[in-house]
């Protein structure tokens, strides 16, 4: 049998990640003073789970009234964001890379976040393309993993693995936004990214 998830006494009846945050639904029902509790998830610096902002309370009602305000809250903050950025979404996918450049290493690439290692709300082009800077994944004969990738639209930059990557888009199927972000980044033709050919070109 499945090991039930759990949140210090808490069963946990309900998971919902949105917009960067995990929200907790859970039961403890040998507590009769507060059964019911909703929470955050995330992790320590050591990577220990911890659960900020907990309610519990003995009404089920009162919990799942605050659980789905905290849904609500994250959505509206994905909706703001979207909004913000003002781009049809659109998802990318192996038809926008360039084709057996899987051995090929990716510093300095403009790649593609495979759609399946983002969550659903980021699942669309703004978010799955970005620059590899650097990392052990960069190298295809390498054993490490850690990409380290700074989104095309917003120039933040975070931590992937090799085997996130979808490949090396090539920018003449890409979205007229992203082009133009890209000749931004790059105003010189001679580094704008070039079909991958042998060996360890960049």
């Amino acid at each position: 049998m499945k090991r039930k998830e759990k949140a210090g006494g808490y069963e946990i009846l309900q998971s919902i990640r949105l917009g960067g945050r995990t929200i907790l639904l859970g039961q403890n029902l040998c507590d009769k003073k507060a059964p019911y509790m909703t929470c955050y998830q995330q992790y320590a610096l050591l990577g220990d789970k911890i659960y900020p902002d907990a309610i519990a309370s003995t009404d089920f009602v009162e919990i799942m009234e605050i659980f789905t305000q905290r849904i609500a809250q994250q959505l509206r903050k994905v909706q703001d964001m979207r909004s913000q950025r003002a781009i049809p979404p659109e998802i990318l996918g192996v038809e926008h890379c360039f084709p057996n450049a899987n051995q090929q290493s990716l510093e300095g690439q403009l790649v593609i976040l495979s759609p399946d290692s983002l969550s659903p709300e980021y699942r669309t082009a703004d978010y799955q393309l970005g620059i590899a800077l650097g990392g052990f994944g960069c190298n295809p004969r390498s054993r490490g993993q850690a990409v380290q990738f700074e989104e095309l639209y917003s120039g933040e930059q975070t931590r992937w693995d090799r085997s996130d990557i979808l490949g090396i888009a090539n920018p003449a199927k890409l979205p007229g936004w992203a082009q133009q972000k890209l000749q931004e980044r790059t105003p010189h033709t001679e580094r704008l990214p070039k079909e991958p050919h042998g060996g360890d070109a960049r």
